[in-house]
């Protein structure tokens, strides 16, 4: 199961990777795909502008809902909580799928999420961003989880491309 990988544990990200916001990810993705594939993918993709637009379109749509359905109750909290990750998910496999350099982007990653179905991606989705972001209260190394998380993701979309 996919989600066991995240308690397995890895080896600590060096820089020039760490703290470098999406492009650093990405750059660190990038070379962990290469290994996870024997591949040596050298075009690099504009992994700033892929982040910000996923996030951007995710969070819009959870404001979204948040407003138009329920604000300031428990209900508009977990409205954009689906929202976002409801529209997140479909996003989900960007960076692989960039760093292969395949299009269109967004089209082929919906179709692989679909591929997986739905429910089960929107769930194990939502379980990995919250272990992702529960990293972040270890103080000593807050990114550790973040890129185990990313290291699942790239497993996941390996194991789903080859279907």
């Amino acid at each position: 199961m996919i989600l066991r990988q995240l308690f397995i544990p890895m080896e600590p990200v060096k820089p020039p990777y760490v703290r470098k916001g999406f492009k650093g990810g990405g750059l660190w993705m990038q070379e962990k795909l290469n290994e996870l594939t024997n591949s040596s993918h050298s075009s690099v993709p504009n992994f700033v502008f892929l982040g910000v637009l996923k996030y951007a379109i995710s969070l819009f749509i959870g404001l979204l809902l948040f407003l138009l359905c329920a604000p300031n109750t428990p209900l508009g909290t977990l409205l954009f909580i689906l929202g976002f990750y409801g529209t997140e998910v479909h996003f989900l496999f960007i960076f692989p799928l960039a760093i292969e350099g395949k299009k269109p982007l967004f089209f082929q990653s919906i179709c692989l999420t679909y591929k997986t179905g739905i429910i089960k991606s929107f769930f194990t989705t939502v379980f990995i961003a919250g272990f992702m972001l529960v990293g972040l209260l270890n103080f000593k190394n807050p990114f550790a989880n973040w890129y185990k998380g990313c290291y699942v993701i790239l497993n996941w979309y390996v194991d789903v491309r080859d279907w």
